[in-house]
């Protein structure tokens, strides 16, 4: 079970941050029969020095387990890892290790001393700790695949490193519950071909759902994940990924982002008001993935003569646009007729058809015909991939979108297979069996499917794996929600709002209170509604998934008075 992962900064008594040659070492915690076992691991391209002093001391809540008194050595000490155990003492609450780190090169060796908290929060005061903070914020966990050279939840750490290195940034916004970013770190970030591809940048991951990623994502304007932004090394943005990619196509990126370190974002956009075909679709697809509609349809109008595949996401973007419109309802429909007719084949008219059928109210045929359509061409794409290599449309997402066109089309018989059939493609996904990803995702569509024992059964498997996490709890309660087994689904909502936090504890409360509405309990879902709002800060900005959960509980409040 891993409680927390903490990539930091040096922090010592003995000198200042910015002096030091050599980037700290990482810390990783497991839970084993001896007690709480921290793995340590030098950098990329160091060593530890075995003959210099290497200890650890432990900080505590109370000051009865001899804090800060004891030096314990490490139960083993090579050059390339460390291992120290933590035994007894239920108040301790983190540890201060010191280690010294050598460049492979043998140029130097220095100390380090690195502070960490068992449980995500900064070590105890005044225990010797480094004054910012330590780990996951927010009470973010972080799960054991994270750790490949990632600077984890500390934006800070990460944007002084990059300026100090001159290197450009690589921002991954994740969140735990997320397949496709579940999928980045067990089929591309852990494997020694993206470490090599990336060893030009400085990696940062930041949890979506916790206050720390509030500044960044305010910033770069992020709204779905996975998003991987690639960035200066003072921070503009140069190009962003949305969605998974496999690892070679991954790897193109990280080789066009380091072509483009010294091109950012706002250079880009000035060369594409210029005239530079190139440049205004490479702001128009930054814009889109933004969800900045306006802009990036004005800037493929411009790019469109140059490629004409760039119009495909200009009419993307017209209808995002017109989607915000309240006013532009008929805009819209006539809008979308023209997107499907010049780009019939595109995995973007699977929605553009569902969302035309949606609103045709007084042509039954016609309303048929288009989710005919939607699941033709989705079930196409599926049998055939390599039609949309390098883009976001896996088989499995193309035949839960023909799942979702037969749901609305009221064929339930043709939902259930093609979301049987979706199930099957992300099982096919997988590396492994304990593969994450691929499991949220064929436990959602085993569901959907009708097949309630077998997804039952994967949740249940992950809960066991991962106890602490609200993911597994959360799935299976909506699954039994969904069939009205409200007493079922309040216990495992219930464990999935304690085991939460940020907006994934809004998010387990929004569920939590519709059930208990349904049973009939609404003071109990108000409590639990006022609970979850209190926990967090809520920011200011009203496009962020936090203001906009915040507004889905008050309105669930409202509906219980």
């Amino acid at each position: 079970m891993i409680y927390f992962l903490l990539i930091l900064l040096f922090s010592s008594g003995d000198c200042h941050a910015a002096a030091m040659l050599a980037p700290d070492f990482t810390v990783r915690a497991e839970k084993n029969a001896a007690g709480l076992a921290l793995a340590v691991a030098p950098p990329a391209k160091h060593h530890f020095n075995t003959k210099a002093p290497s200890f650890m001391q432990k900080t505590c809540k109370k000051d009865d387990c001899g804090c800060g008194k004891h030096k314990i050595s490490p139960d083993s000490l090579a050059e390339g890892a460390a291992v120290f155990t933590v035994k007894g003492c239920d108040h301790a609450s983190g540890a201060r290790i010191t280690m010294h780190l050598c460049d492979d090169k043998k140029t130097f060796c220095e100390k380090h001393i690195v502070s960490v908290g068992f449980d995500g929060r900064p070590p105890a005061a005044g225990a010797g700790a480094s004054s910012r903070p330590s780990g996951p914020q927010g009470g973010g966990k972080v799960n054991k695949h994270f750790s490949n050279g990632f600077f984890v939840n500390d934006p800070e750490a990460a944007l002084a490193h990059a300026r100090r290195e001159n290197k450009p940034l690589m921002i991954d916004f994740f969140g735990i519950w997320c397949p496709p970013c579940n999928q980045y770190d067990e089929q591309v970030f852990s494997t020694k071909e993206f470490a090599a591809a990336s060893a030009g940048f400085v990696k940062l991951k930041l949890d979506a759902d916790s206050e720390i990623s509030w500044p960044l994502k305010s910033r770069y304007k992020v709204g779905g994940y996975p998003t991987i932004v690639f960035a200066t090394p003072d921070g503009d943005e140069i190009r962003r990924v949305v969605g998974f990619r496999p690892l070679e196509v991954f790897s193109g990126e990280l080789a066009a982002a380091l072509r483009e370190k010294g091109d950012s974002f706002t250079s880009v956009v000035k060369r594409a008001a210029s005239g530079d075909k190139k440049a205004a679709a490479r702001a128009g697809m930054i814009y889109f993935e933004r969800g900045e509609y306006e802009p990036a349809h004005k800037y493929f109008s411009l790019a469109v003569a140059g490629d004409p595949a760039i119009g495909e996401y200009r009419h993307a973007a017209a209808i995002g646009l017109l989607e915000t419109k309240p006013g532009e309802r008929a805009a819209l429909g006539v809008y979308l007729e023209r997107a499907i007719r010049d780009f019939p084949q595109s995995p973007f008219s699977v929605e553009w058809r569902t969302t035309l059928a949606g609103m045709t109210t007084t042509d039954a045929g016609k309303r048929k015909a288009l989710y005919r359509e939607a699941i033709a061409v989705a079930e196409k794409i599926a049998g055939n991939p390599d039609s949309v290599k390098g883009r976001d449309f896996a088989p499995g997402d193309m035949w839960s979108s023909a799942a979702d066109a037969y749901e609305k089309s009221g064929d339930a018989s043709g939902a259930r297979k093609a979301w049987k059939k979706a199930a099957g493609a992300y099982r096919a996904c997988m590396k492994t069996p304990d593969d994450r990803s691929g499991n949220i995702e064929t436990a959602y569509c085993l569901w959907k499917s009708g097949e309630f024992d077998e997804a039952g059964g994967i949740y249940r498997r992950f809960q066991k794996k991962y106890p602490d996490e609200f993911t597994f709890f959360h799935g299976e309660a909506n699954m039994e929600y969904s069939r009205r087994d409200y007493v079922k689904a309040e216990r495992l909502a219930e464990k999935a709002f304690e085991a939460s936090y940020g907006d994934n504890r809004l998010k387990s409360a929004a569920l939590l209170a519709r059930i208990r509405r349904d049973m009939g309990r609404k003071d109990a879902a108000v409590a639990c509604i006022k609970k979850a709002i209190a926990s967090v800060k809520v920011p200011k900005d009203d496009s962020t998934r936090t203001f906009k959960l915040v507004r889905t509980l008050k309105e669930i409040e409202k509906d219980c008075r």
